[in-house]
């Protein structure tokens, strides 16, 4: 089992890394970049499935039952599965359908891995370390290059996610919390180094809510985690000096355009009032039926142009997209989902703190106050925030450290 889980991470890895290049490949070979992304996470998934019918078709592996929140999820995509059977055609939900399985999958191999300690940590720092290097290298050079875009308002950094600044946004807030928590023990210079630079370029790619839900998150855990009472106080006076700062430099500078939009009504930029108009004309045009049940995976942009007339827009809300997708009935199973995690990762007693810290920043951060994100469609970032799920669930069951005390 041991070398299968090697053989997999290896080819698992490697495509994770070329997954970062999906929009340059696109460009250089005149492809669609859904189409190069499609067949980058398809990949991966088949990867995942030989695996998992290795593991327990032929060598007659027991499933172990997981959380009460994969319970949830998977009741969420198989009840998402079979409307989209009968609502959508192949095409539609095809797409969201692997990438939902692409994360299932993972999540269930890492998860194994870890608890039976296959898979080591400084590896998947290995990775991470590659990963954060291509976001820094694209970056600076579109930088040095003079190619940045102007877009809603700033000069966005996207690296190499090209036009997409919310996909480079969220790798590089899923690396920095990695590097931020994770010790690279005797390379430590290195994941300061790169953590120092990552930092620069994620800033320089003005997203608003990530960089407020990497303050406010980081915030939150470390407060609810420091037991003393002084050591509380001290981060709330902390955190009302810094916010003060910041907050200045905001409405006095030109560093952060776009934050200061959020104070100057008439300045703000078209993309934040036309996420209202995508709420609004959405749930306006939901049907009884479609309300309860939903419309089926990946029918979202289809539904807006037949009510609206207008292609290609994504929902940018992660709660919309679960109502008018999977009605109802999945907007609640994905509430509750949330909340047993949420619930989980605060109420847990691993000692060591690094593991709470990294997963409840990457959860919280990403999956709760930035829904805003369409976090799901960027598989590259989401993919890390399932393996850091795994290796939370992994350690509760048992309590030799995984990773080291910090």
């Amino acid at each position: 089992m041991r070398d299968l889980h090697k053989i997999h991470f290896i080819i698992f890895s490697v495509l994770w890394i070329l997954s970062y290049f999906a929009y340059p490949f696109a460009e250089f070979f005149e492809m669609e970049e859904k189409v190069v992304n499609f067949i980058l996470f398809m990949f991966l998934l088949f990867i995942n499935l030989v695996f998992l019918v290795i593991a327990y078709g032929l060598m007659n592996k027991k499933i172990e039952p997981f959380s009460k929140a994969f319970t949830l999820i998977c009741l969420i995509f198989f009840f998402q599965f079979i409307v989209s059977l009968l609502s959508n055609s192949a095409n539609e939900w095809l797409p969201t359908f692997s990438r939902y399985l692409l994360y299932i999958t993972s999540f269930i191999i890492f998860y194994i891995g870890f608890k039976a300690k296959n898979i080591k940590i400084s590896n998947i720092s290995i990775v991470i370390s590659i990963l954060s290097f291509i976001l820094i290298f694209s970056g600076f050079y579109e930088l040095l290059s003079g190619s940045v875009r102007y877009v809603n308002g700033a000069y966005r950094v996207a690296g190499n996610f090209t036009d997409h600044h919310l996909g480079f946004a969220l790798a590089a807030f899923v690396n920095i919390n990695y590097l931020q928590f994770i010790s690279f023990k005797k390379f430590d210079f290195l994941r300061y180094l790169l953590l120092f630079l990552l930092i620069i370029v994620f800033i320089l790619s003005h997203s608003r809510l990530l960089l407020v839900s990497l303050l406010f998150s980081n915030f939150c855990i470390r407060f609810y985690l420091n037991k003393q009472i002084i050591i509380k106080i001290s981060y709330i006076f902390a955190g009302l000096l810094f916010g003060s700062f910041f907050l200045g430099i905001i409405l006095y500078t030109d560093l952060l355009p776009r934050m200061k939009e959020l104070f100057v009504i008439s300045k703000m930029d078209s993309s934040s009032m036309y996420r209202v108009f995508i709420i609004q004309q959405s749930i306006v045009n939901l049907n009884f039926y479609e309300y309860f049940v939903g419309i089926g995976m990946g029918g979202f942009n289809e539904f807006f142009y037949m009510a609206t007339g207008e292609k290609g827009v994504a929902a940018h809300n992660d709660y919309l997209l679960m109502l008018i997708e999977g009605g109802v009935m999945s907007l609640i199973l994905y509430i509750c989902y949330q909340y047993n995690v949420f619930m989980q990762i605060l109420k847990s007693n691993i000692k060591n703190l690094n593991i709470i810290k990294l997963v409840f920043v990457l959860f919280f951060g990403v999956e709760i106050v930035g829904f805003l994100q369409n976090a799901h469609y960027f598989y590259q970032s989401e993919l890390l925030v399932f393996i850091s799920l795994s290796l939370f669930y992994a350690s509760t069951q048992q309590e030799d450290s995984l990773l080291s005390s910090k």
